[in-house]
């Protein structure tokens, strides 16, 4: 059966008409060949754009992946950032940590010094002791000391 066919008039340029008169035997097959041509380019370009669309949306999940995974890691970051010392408070702490221990090694020089004039002192004092007892026991007698209501040996009789 036969379609129904409508009346289509146009004007072309010259090179094109005489480019299909050579290809096609009649001016309206070679319209209906072109126009033809046009509608399968227009649906393969839709199912084109059809694939298009799904592979953009395959790549719209991924990046929506890899953008939940930066956005975990960024507040993972913060975490830890929040986590850490201040740099400023860390450096205050630094240097307070830095005098503090300058004046322990001053305290402990100033202990080694403090013992090295207390076993000077001892050993004058000792010096000093030793010639005194020395001195006096060379001016004096050994004298014994007696104790009061004990007896004499000699007197055990009485």
């Amino acid at each position: 059966m036969p379609q129904n066919t409508v009346h289509v008039g146009a004007r072309i340029p010259e090179d094109l008409y005489n480019t299909c008169s050579t290809k096609y035997k009649n001016m309206t097959t070679a319209i209906i060949a072109g126009l033809e041509l046009l509608v399968e380019q227009d649906e393969n370009n839709s199912s084109t754009e059809e694939n298009n669309c799904s592979t953009e949306e395959n790549n719209c999940g991924k990046l929506k992946a890899v953008i939940e995974e930066k956005n975990r890691m960024i507040q993972e970051l913060r975490e830890s950032l929040a986590k850490s010392p201040d740099p400023v408070e860390l450096a205050e702490v630094r240097a307070h940590f830095e005098g503090l221990k300058l004046l322990l090694e001053e305290r402990n020089k100033r202990i080694d010094e403090i013992k090295n004039e207390k076993d000077a002192r001892i050993q004058e004092l000792t010096r000093e002791i030793n010639r005194i007892d020395y001195h006096s026991m060379k001016n004096s007698e050994t004298k014994q000391i007696e104790a009061h209501g004990i007896k004499k040996w000699w007197m055990f009789w009485k």
